[in-house]
């Protein structure tokens, strides 16, 4: 069973301001619950605040940062998008398991996004997507990329419009059809995939919507470092998903 501290314990343990405690309970990086003896006051789990004195001890060398940057043996980096905790993948606060029985794509990019609504994944109409497969992705997207204007000083909003229409026109060269459906719906159309399939291309792509640094995913966020476009990064992420 887990222990649990009142704050001024938290804060002694840490060694930190009232303020910085909040941040990491923001991020998710340690357990905050009501005081059962007084609900007015919360406590803060022993073990995650442990965790960070550790870490903060041993200070920000390269090893480790490399150290602290492994999960489970493989590579897990800690935003305020998405976290590991507890062995449960969070995307803003939510679980992201627990999100994937019920939410479509469009709400979670929504959510990741920090936006008010869900996003719409437009896709080209039938005769720009006639062609289905890898080369027609590549093709469009390479075509987006080259005229597409580098993310850097640009608005979030501005960024997210050009994000859901690169998804929508890649989502389209693998075979969504065009409508106002969701995507996973959309696709499962293009497939040919019945109602079944279409909930396992939903859960699925709920939950590789943000999913840490595999190969292709950390292709893309090497390019988003750089200002490249959102396309561009989709098509950095292509590139490399293709080896």
């Amino acid at each position: 069973m887990s222990e649990w501290l009142s704050r001024e314990e938290a804060l002694e343990r840490l060694r930190v301001r009232p303020q910085t405690l909040y941040a990491y309970v923001s991020r998710g990086r340690i357990g905050m619950r009501p005081d059962r003896d007084d609900p007015r006051r919360s406590q803060y789990r022993a073990d995650d605040i442990a965790a960070l004195a550790t870490r903060r001890a041993r200070g920000r060398s390269p090893s480790a940062i490399a150290e602290s940057a492994i999960a489970w043996g493989e590579p897990s980096i800690v935003t305020s998008v998405s976290t590991v905790w507890h062995g449960h993948l969070i995307y803003r606060g939510r679980d992201a398991a627990a999100l994937s029985d019920h939410a479509t794509l469009e709400e979670t990019a929504g959510l990741l996004w920090a936006l008010p609504r869900p996003v719409r994944f437009e896709t080209p109409s039938p005769d720009a997507a006639r062609q289905i497969g890898r080369a027609p992705a590549f093709a469009q997207l390479a075509l987006l990329a080259g005229q597409a204007r580098p993310s850097l000083g640009r608005s979030a909003a501005s960024l997210c419009a050009d994000a859901a229409h690169a998804i929508g026109v890649l989502a389209g060269a693998l075979g969504a059809v065009a409508g106002p459906e969701p995507v996973h719906r959309r696709l499962a159309r293009g497939w040919s995939v019945d109602d079944d399939g279409a909930e396992a291309i939903r859960r699925a792509l709920v939950l590789l919507a943000d999913h840490e640094l595999n190969a292709s995913t950390f292709a893309a966020r090497v390019a988003a470092s750089t200002g490249a476009s959102p396309a561009a990064c989709l098509l950095a992420g292509l590139a490399t998903l293709s080896g």
